[in-house]
């Protein structure tokens, strides 16, 4: 058995470590881009989404949703064009056999309420997010071809959203169309 110095051993710790970190495989969401969220932004994002559970739909009706808490994503990132890193969620709210995805941006360190928008969902198309900076949240996207089941989108996209009075407007929207299979026509 051949046994390295000590030093060849730390060094080879060191670079797995150091792939693992770049690679994303440490984290949910990839590498950090800022320190961990403080107890405060955790409380207020968890107060929003919960707001977001009581609305009631437009016939009056109570919709019964709750978060699915293990899909939700944290990103940081500038989204207001002040070069301070604003926190970025998505999250998922279920109604029945029903899932809805949104995105909820927040102004860092007061957790102010920026915007929030449905991106996704059900029968609509899957989301992650993807990137926050300048202004700009891209999202990773994953559309229904004919042939897919309602659990699993299978066409790639991008999505890109910014801010303008108050509101998430989608900017920029890429489909990748070439891989998908679509039925013939009869």
């Amino acid at each position: 058995m051949v046994v390295g110095t000590t030093e060849q051993s730390n060094m080879l710790i060191i670079l797995i470590l150091f792939f693992l970190i770049i690679s994303g495989t440490c984290f949910a969401d990839g590498p950090p881009s800022s320190p961990i969220l403080k107890e405060k932004e955790i409380r207020a994002v968890d107060s929003f989404i919960k707001s977001q559970e009581r609305i009631r739909s437009h016939k009056h009706t109570s919709l019964n949703r709750r978060e699915y808490r293990e899909t939700r994503r944290y990103m940081f990132g500038d989204v207001d064009g002040d070069k301070v890193p604003d926190l970025v969620v998505r999250y998922t709210l279920e109604e029945g056999n029903n899932w809805t995805i949104y995105i909820v941006a927040f102004k860092r360190p007061l957790m102010q309420h920026l915007a929030h928008a449905r991106v996704g969902g059900k029968g609509y198309r899957g989301v992650e997010l993807a990137a926050v900076a300048d202004g700009v949240i891209e999202i990773k996207t994953g559309y229904y071809s004919r042939r897919d089941a309602l659990c699993c989108p299978s066409v790639a996209g991008t999505s890109a959203y910014s801010i303008a009075k108050g509101v998430l407007i989608e900017d920029d929207m890429i489909v990748d169309c070439a891989g998908s299979e679509v039925p013939k026509s009869q």
